[in-house]
């Protein structure tokens, strides 16, 4: 589970839907609303109707994505033959676990739900439909935060003053000081995504 592993968020209004996922591990969602592919390491459940019955509407399960086929919807429900879509081709989901997002992610201001990609540190933090959105500094640039609160960080700024050699400022170009902040954000990033990921062990 890393910040940036892309989380995508799809509607589930029938119970029997839920079932599907929650015992069969797979999610149905039509080729056409997806032209350009299913490309996530995680999807998650936003659950309304039946499927939630008189619990508010919100997402309150995910899993881990493990792969993706396209099929017939006949294929997929063969008991609907006469369904309009029966013939029409949809992307099969298929993942591992369903795990119980904590907490629910509620949508308080009654946006209207299709499809929503978002990022993982976004999700597992998220309380309402709003914060997969957040474009809080953090967020947005999590190398340079990453910099600034861990304690290599630190430990790097005091050699700058004992050794020019260590700091970026001596790159020869910008591609140089981004290579080097890419390296060193994979070593400081680990620390914080294990205590983010501590919720769902809890």
């Amino acid at each position: 589970m890393y910040p940036d592993d892309r989380v995508l968020v799809g509607v589930i209004n029938r119970k029997r839907d839920l079932l599907y996922a929650q015992q069969d591990h797979w999610y149905r969602i039509p080729a056409a609303k997806m032209p350009r592919g299913i490309y996530t390491e995680y999807i998650a459940f936003f659950l309304s109707g039946s499927a939630i019955y008189k619990k508010p509407s919100g997402i309150y399960y995910f899993a881990r994505k493990r792969g993706v086929e396209l099929v017939h919807r006949t294929d997929l429900l063969p008991k609907e033959p006469h369904h309009k879509n029966a013939k029409e081709i949809y992307y099969k989901i298929q993942f591992d676990e369903v795990l119980t997002k904590d907490p629910i992610v509620l949508n308080k201001t009654g946006r209207v739900i299709s499809f929503i990609y978002t990022t993982w540190d976004r999700f597992i933090n998220a309380e309402q439909i709003r914060d997969l959105y957040n474009k809080s500094d953090y967020y947005v640039d999590r190398i340079y935060h990453a910099l600034l609160i861990s304690e290599f960080a630190r430990n790097v700024t005091g050699n700058q003053k004992r050794n020019k050699q260590v700091t970026m400022h001596n790159c020869e170009s910008h591609a140089k000081r981004a290579k080097l902040l890419l390296q060193l954000t994979k070593i400081l990033m680990v620390s914080i995504w294990m205590k983010q990921n501590q919720k769902i062990k809890s």
